[in-house]
């Protein structure tokens, strides 16, 4: 069921979502609920100057990256979803040429955790778990800690491809944008791909868990987080779209 028929029917009914938990829907149906209603509660206002609009734009425009999560585990069934819509990617040729490892452990996740944490902590100085901070006129958390996401998706691609890069990176956004559709947000872990998972590539002694995330031989394209978020996970407020980004040729 839409979760605008979900919505509906709680109006209609009065019932809570609790009483819609337990007498109508799945706890993903519900999960979708509860987005819905904390999009409309704390996600800033919709930047649209257009009139056409569908389902696939608003989680186009409404993907915004979350540095905060519950601890929620993701459905299996979801990621699977999720990871099958990056396959569906654009690529040069149809190559295909991206690897997507997947990482759910609960342990090997905060592992990774407490990794990003001290790397952290080794490149800001001051730096402190939890803190929130300013960044590019928003405020918000940095993400990091042992329960810093239940999901991680890494993408990387096999080596002497026709457009390096490019087709891998498509993958990442498609399956970002899945998870948008299923109220579950994402971050691109920039910082955590160059400064943490990339040397440990490089480095015979690295981190067991880190190397297990690219197949030897393999380029490391990208890192993401994902997972249900939490009220305070979105850096505020948020940055506007660059002027002049766009030219219509007459």
């Amino acid at each position: 069921m839409q979760t605008s028929a979900l919505l509906t029917l709680a109006i209609k009914t009065g019932a809570t979502p609790k009483g819609l938990l337990l007498n109508h829907f799945s706890l993903d149906e519900f999960r979708r609920y509860c987005y819905d209603v904390y999009k409309r509660q704390y996600t800033p206002g919709k930047e649209k100057c257009f009139t056409k609009t569908n389902e696939t734009i608003e989680n186009l425009i409404n993907r915004q990256s979350c540095r905060k999560y519950l601890t929620d585990p993701i459905d299996p069934e979801i990621i699977e979803a999720i990871v099958t819509a990056g396959t569906y990617a654009p690529s040069a040729g149809g190559g295909q040429p991206w690897t997507i490892t997947v990482l759910a452990d609960k342990e090997k996740l905060a592992h990774f955790g407490e990794l990003m944490t001290a790397d952290l902590a080794a490149h800001i100085p001051g730096f402190q778990p939890g803190a929130i901070v300013d960044n590019h006129g928003t405020r918000g958390h940095i993400l990091c800690g042992a329960d810093f996401a239940p999901l991680l998706i890494v993408v990387s691609e096999a080596p002497r491809q026709r457009t390096p890069v490019v087709s891998s990176a498509l993958a990442c956004e498609n399956m970002m944008i899945a998870a948008q559709s299923f109220g579950i947000s994402s971050c691109w872990l920039g910082a955590v791909t160059a400064n943490l998972i990339a040397p440990a590539l490089e480095d015979a002694d690295g981190d067991p868990l880190l190397k297990s995330l690219v197949p030897e031989g393999n380029r490391l394209i990208g890192a993401i987080a994902f997972g249900y978020p939490a009220p305070d996970g979105f850096r505020k407020p948020r940055v506007p779209r660059r002027e002049g980004a766009v030219i219509y040729l007459q």
